[in-house]
């Protein structure tokens, strides 16, 4: 009877085994690449001299889901976002006023594949992992959304609080 609860001990042990590089994607991009400069906006900034005093991890779904869908930061805090694309479709993770919003949203209807290169939006690809760095400078709040064609018409949007 132990070889039946052997053998299957092992399958689960290789799947698990070869599913991990799935999610170990060795370019992990962010805010730490070079081609980020100084950035300074009336919801905060960033520089490349920036510490995050905590993490807050973000995972995306192809449910058109963000996880945490509300986040909580003081003002003057700086969040590394550790952001994680757990679906099979490509999403982003943007947040800004609503004008940067409404802005990238028309851009993103004629144009969904243009470069996210301002430090408060990353696109992933499928199993993707990125992370941005962000110094939250005025209380508020503010949407994060994924605007890639039909998400955020899906419901794949969020809201992030800045306090005092």
């Amino acid at each position: 009877m132990k070889t039946p609860n052997l053998i299957l001990t092992a399958a689960v042990q290789f799947a698990l085994i070869i599913s991990i590089p799935a999610f170990a994607h060795t370019e992990l991009h962010g805010t730490e690449e070079p081609d980020h400069e100084q950035v300074s906006t009336e919801f905060g900034g960033f520089h490349s001299g920036l510490i995050p005093t905590r993490t807050v991890e973000i995972k995306m779904y192809d449910s058109m889901e963000f996880e945490p869908a509300v986040i909580n930061v003081k003002s003057n805090e700086v969040i590394k976002f550790l952001v994680l694309n757990l679906g099979e479709l490509d999403h982003e993770f943007m947040f800004g006023n609503q004008e940067i919003v409404a802005a990238h949203a028309e851009l993103m209807k004629s144009h969904p594949n243009v470069p996210h290169d301002d430090p408060f939006m990353i696109h992933l690809e499928s199993n993707e992992v990125g992370y941005l760095v962000w110094e939250f400078s005025s209380p508020g709040s503010f949407p994060f959304v994924c605007l890639i064609p039909g998400h955020y018409e899906a419901g794949m949007r969020g809201v992030l609080n800045v306090g005092s």
